[in-house]
């Protein structure tokens, strides 16, 4: 897959598919035209991740996804514009990476590093007694060693439980 071109000196927002044989246009309606953007395949979530580049004289901090023949920009904060930054997948981490790039026109070269994880939710049913019995064994022994009284009181009107993501 291939997103933009530049040939004799003009831009496009063009995206390409190699099928192993020939190359076919995607009729996708996505970002603007760029060069020196950077882009990943995010293999958890099956999507193509698009950030940065330029048009002269525009830096673009914006970042795409593109999952099927559908690009879709995504609304969270980003790092700054730039360009030539480096982009991994960490599958270990299930996180887009970025590093660095250039900031302007004089090649003032960036050092930051900046992730993008996805974390989908995994809710269950919680008990608040359990929940008050974890609260308890991890902290009763730091509020006994600090001769602080401690305890945790549930309301009577509370529910049973509720419904949450527990490694959250």
């Amino acid at each position: 897959l291939m997103f933009v071109g530049y040939a004799y000196c003009s831009l496009f927002a063009d995206t390409w598919l190699f099928d192993g044989i020939a190359w076919s246009k995607l009729a996708a309606v996505g970002p603007p035209a760029r060069r020196h953007g950077t882009m990943v395949y995010d293999t958890a979530r099956r999507r193509l991740v698009l950030f940065g580049g330029e048009n002269y004289p525009a830096l673009f901090d914006d970042l795409w996804e593109l999952q099927g023949d559908t690009w879709n920009e995504l609304a969270l904060p980003n790092p700054s514009g730039r360009t030539n930054a480096a982009m991994t997948y960490d599958s270990a981490r299930g996180r887009v990476v970025v590093f660095g790039g250039v900031v302007d026109l004089n090649n003032a070269l960036l050092a930051d590093t900046w992730t993008l994880g996805y974390f989908p939710l995994d809710l269950g049913e919680t008990s608040f007694s359990s929940l008050r019995d974890q609260m308890d064994r991890t902290f009763a022994q730091l509020a006994n060693d600090k001769k602080l009284d401690f305890a945790i009181d549930l309301d009577p009107d509370l529910p049973s439980s509720m419904y949450t993501d527990d490694k959250r």
